[in-house]
């Protein structure tokens, strides 16, 4: 099997829109496994197990790894081994007596629950242990600081750039992973960054919630639409507006940016949209309205791949001529307008 071969292998997926449930979309959930014959391990990427893709990206060939078992002598020998070093392990030596690598030392001693994450290491103190992944993240980017405020640059590149061709080259090979890469891959990075921010942050665009998006716009939070949260306060006197239909049972009901729609396939620019309101008449017709003072080159971009790959989905875009024609209207009478 070439290395040509394996990068074609199909790669099975499922798409959605986020905030849909896989019965509310009509899919089956099918549990893939890895291509490696003998391999029974979920499927990670391009066809293969966590472990077969590492290989791959290593330029080897995807392959069964055999080793054999642990025994109940090295079992007691690893045992006895970390009750006599309460310092450092010296898992290189631990390994050689036991014709394993160190990897397989250290992942055998935490299924035993016989680490010690505090332990000292080469003699330079105890570890560090922190609450969150956040945390120790922040922690390992100020000891790295630190270090490199009295060390060279650890690659020799301090004040350095690089060449043209370097850069030619970086864009080429990048080209050629993306071009690699199926409509379904591309499909699951960009869900995958999509949940990464939401967790890490909150928000699919955090840097429009520290005020750099909407800079001219008054963000924050509005005690009178139950101390949420808006963008602007256009946003804030279309919400008003939205609650005061409902009083006259013009619409149904209304939420503020409960989806975000992923453009599969598109890996550059707007990846996915998420539309300011949702919505829902009491005919049943559910719509989407976007609020904005001014359309700036990613929104257009935004609404334009919107239209693309969701034609059936309605969106409609409140400009400022809408706006101001709304507001000399309704602004009067509506409490709390801004």
């Amino acid at each position: 099997m070439t290395k040509q071969t394996l990068l074609a292998a199909p790669v099975p997926f499922r798409v959605s829109v986020l905030g849909q449930s896989p019965a509310a979309a009509g899919e089956v959930l099918v549990m893939k496994q890895c291509s490696v014959p003998g391999c029974a391990a979920p499927h990670h990427a391009r066809g293969f197990c966590d472990t077969h893709y590492a290989q791959l990206r290593h330029g080897k060939k995807p392959h069964l790894i055999t080793q054999h078992k642990w025994s109940e002598a090295d079992v007691a020998l690893l045992q006895q081994w970390y009750h006599d070093h309460p310092g450092p392990i010296m898992l290189s030596v631990i390994g050689e007596r036991l014709g394993r690598s160190r990897w397989s030392v250290a992942m055998k001693a935490a299924r035993l629950g016989i680490t010690n994450q505090r332990r000292l290491k080469d003699g330079k103190g105890p570890r560090r242990t922190f609450l969150t992944g956040e945390m120790a993240r922040m922690a390992s980017g100020a000891a790295m600081s630190k270090w490199r405020r009295t060390h060279s640059h650890p690659k020799g590149m301090k004040g350095k750039k690089h060449s043209d061709a370097t850069k030619r080259v970086i864009a080429e090979r990048s080209e050629a992973f993306n071009a690699a890469l199926s409509i379904e891959e591309k499909d699951a990075m960009a869900r995958k960054a999509i949940r990464t921010k939401i967790t890490r942050y909150g928000s699919v665009n955090p840097w429009m919630r520290e005020g750099k998006g909407y800079s001219r716009c008054k963000g924050g939070k509005r005690a009178d639409l139950d101390n949420r949260y808006f963008r602007s306060g256009w946003e804030a006197n279309y919400a008003r507006y939205l609650n005061w239909l409902m009083g006259l049972k013009e619409i149904a009901a209304w939420e503020y940016e409960p989806d975000t729609f992923v453009f599969h396939g598109v890996t550059r620019g707007a990846i996915t949209y998420t539309p300011d309101f949702k919505i829902a008449y009491k005919t049943g017709v559910v719509e989407y309205h976007e609020i904005k003072g001014w359309m700036d080159s990613k929104s257009k971009t935004r609404l334009r791949r919107m239209a693309k790959y969701y034609p059936d989905v309605p969106v409609r875009v409140v400009g400022e001529k809408e706006y101001n024609r709304l507001a000399s209207q309704v602004s009067g009478f509506i409490p709390h307008w801004e």
